[in-house]
């Protein structure tokens, strides 16, 4: 019988509603094999959970001694400046439940990201996280201060997960945090993968993720480049259609595929 986190990861998810890349579930699943592996523990959180696709994948990723809590505005929505998402804590629950999520482990909120502090965080967490996804509001404002939080709050060696750095819908995102990069050096990229970009707090640790995330999927090619000046591990989505498929394991596309990840 399958676990619950193979059945979200392989069905589960696309019943929830939301925007998660399913390159983004297979990197961020390794990403906490990698932990494990390396012993790092801790709990998972995220700021700006919507109906819950991505932190129910957080959650059901946690063994049974670690803790989740979620943060979101909910039906403080006239506090939503610029519409990006909107959490409804009924369909949340409910999504929790329908994919075996422990609700006795998991601290739900609603906050706005912009009122909480370090403090509580890491006491809505029972501890500093290991995982912390960065997905409220989209303003550079929010942005800055969401990420300083969550780099201020991580344990050593753990993983933030920020959503739409590359989406040019919310160019906020992007803006707020070159400025935090720009005034608080401490963060390393790790990965640019479906949507999100993964950051850490040591080089050591960026480095040691960077090695051990060999993961392959379809339809995309990884490749090394630099990103705020340190190593940074990209999966490009590559279009398969039918040349490619008769081309990728021959003399040809092997060159092709050795020529992007150089790039």
């Amino acid at each position: 019988m399958k676990s619950p986190i193979e059945l979200y990861v392989k069905k589960g998810n696309f019943n929830v509603e939301g925007w998660l890349h399913a390159v983004a579930i297979a990197a961020i699943h390794e990403v906490a094999v990698i932990q494990a592996n390396e012993n790092i523990r801790g709990p998972v959180c995220e700021i700006g959970v919507h109906h819950g696709r991505l932190f129910i994948l957080l959650h059901l990723l946690t063994n049974e001694n670690e803790h989740s809590a979620a943060w979101d505005l909910f039906d403080q929505q006239n506090e939503n400046y610029d519409q990006s998402g909107c959490g409804d804590l009924d369909q949340f629950r409910e999504n929790l439940v329908n994919h075996g999520c422990d609700l006795d482990r998991i601290t739900i909120a609603a906050r706005n990201s912009m009122d909480l502090k370090t403090e509580d965080i890491i006491k809505n967490c029972n501890g500093n996280p290991r995982l912390f996804s960065v997905d409220g509001g989209h303003t550079a404002e929010i942005t800055y201060n969401d990420i300083g939080l969550a780099g201020q709050t991580i344990c050593e060696n753990g993983i933030i997960i920020l959503d739409d750095f590359f989406n040019e819908a919310w160019p906020g995102v992007a803006e707020g945090t070159c400025r935090y990069m720009a005034e608080s050096p401490g963060l390393y990229p790790v990965s640019i993968v479906g949507n999100k970009v993964m950051l850490t707090n040591s080089k050591a640790a960026a480095e040691m993720y960077i090695h051990n995330l060999n993961f392959t999927y379809p339809g995309y090619l990884s490749k090394h480049t630099t990103f705020f000046g340190q190593d940074v591990l990209c999966y490009l989505p590559f279009k398969t259609n039918p040349i490619w498929k008769h081309l990728r394991d021959r003399p040809l596309g092997k060159l092709i595929k050795r020529l992007i990840k150089s790039d």
